[in-house]
């Protein structure tokens, strides 16, 4: 039976684990048993399109087929969260300003800082973290280089294409600080 609309495809325990540990293995994010229904209705789609009968067709195919790798990374992309927007998380932004970067600017004797941002899905926390140094002025003269990553391809294609705006609060905030930022 091939998934419909109508008819959703049931994902057996023993197959979860297979593909969960797929996961694991291929891109270190992990995923608990009660993370099944989720992973059940967010692949519907997938073996819809690739007209597959079972989630252990899906297996399979994300483990032998020639086009694996792409759609593993579609996969990748329907199992991790999105979410992003500017000044997220306002209490590590606090800690950042407050207690960390104090402690770094005493240590850093070549007056230079970086920041990774992981999982920073379309770059509004870099883009965040720029603003909040711009308006530190101990730093100004200071080399700063503010980065981001994510494992979503699709996610880092948006931010390399964010809206002008985005640009212009980049460009301000690197005027500033001299930063450099990329997502």
């Amino acid at each position: 039976m091939i998934a419909t609309e109508q008819s959703p495809i049931s994902l057996p325990a023993d197959v979860y684990k297979l593909i969960r540990e797929m996961l694991y293995d291929h891109c270190g994010v992990w995923l608990d048993d009660e993370s099944k229904f989720f992973v059940e209705g967010r692949l519907q789609d997938m073996l819809r399109r690739r007209r597959l009968a079972s989630f252990k067709d899906l297996y399979y195919y994300l483990k032998y087929d020639a086009r694996r790798t792409d759609e593993f990374a579609a996969l990748v992309d329907l199992l991790t969260i999105h979410e992003t927007y500017f000044f997220r998380e306002d209490h590590q932004l606090h800690a950042l300003i407050r207690e960390i970067l104090p402690e770094l600017m005493k240590q850093r004797e070549d007056r230079t800082l970086r920041i990774w941002s992981a999982g920073c899905s379309t770059g509004e926390e870099v883009y965040s973290i720029a603003m909040l140094l711009a308006d530190q002025q101990p730093l100004g003269d200071w080399r700063l280089e503010i980065s981001g990553s994510d494992i979503s391809q699709r996610v880092l294609e948006t931010a390399q294409i964010q809206p002008r705006i985005l640009a212009l609060v980049h460009d301000e905030a690197a005027t500033a600080t001299g930063a450099r930022s990329s997502c």
